[in-house]
């Protein structure tokens, strides 16, 4: 079975539901690399810079690390309860919790990664965090930020 039958069949054992689980600290060290593969460190500056340039409040600090059961993986700022983002360009401004900044935040990234030479691992993985972000209730908010 490779790994798409595998997240197909876990989705369907869940009843299609997507989880996320943070990442323990532990662990932290590792989760780059293995999701990010061999341009992790571009990935996680990436995903920086395209919280600068969503939110003029932001000037860096802690991230927590998830990853989601269908094998996607998103990072989140923890820094304040929420984020007021701005989107040059769709029109989107609004303000969203941490944990969803971050889920908007690391799609975002993602997708401009996939554009680089390489880029098939983060648009696949833009697009199971995309399916995450459908079951949240903030997703209305989040699509509107990515469009």
């Amino acid at each position: 079975m490779d790994h798409d039958e595998q997240v197909l069949a876990a989705l369907a054992a869940d009843g299609g539901t997507i989880s996320a689980q943070q990442v323990p600290c532990e662990q932290r060290l590792r989760f780059l690399p293995q999701r990010f593969g061999p341009h992790f460190l571009l990935a996680e500056n990436t995903v920086y810079d395209t919280m600068g340039r969503l939110c003029v409040s932001y000037t860096g600090g802690y991230w927590d690390f998830y990853l989601l059961s269908n094998g996607g993986a998103f990072m989140a700022p923890t820094g304040a309860p929420a984020y007021h983002l701005v989107g040059d360009g769709n029109g989107y401004d609004g303000w969203l919790p941490g944990k969803v900044t971050g889920m908007g935040v690391t799609a975002m990234a993602l997708n401009r990664m996939s554009f680089m030479r390489g880029g098939a691992r983060y648009a696949e993985l833009f697009y199971c965090l995309r399916a995450y972000i459908g079951q949240q209730p903030e997703a209305g908010q989040l699509f509107a930020l990515l469009d």
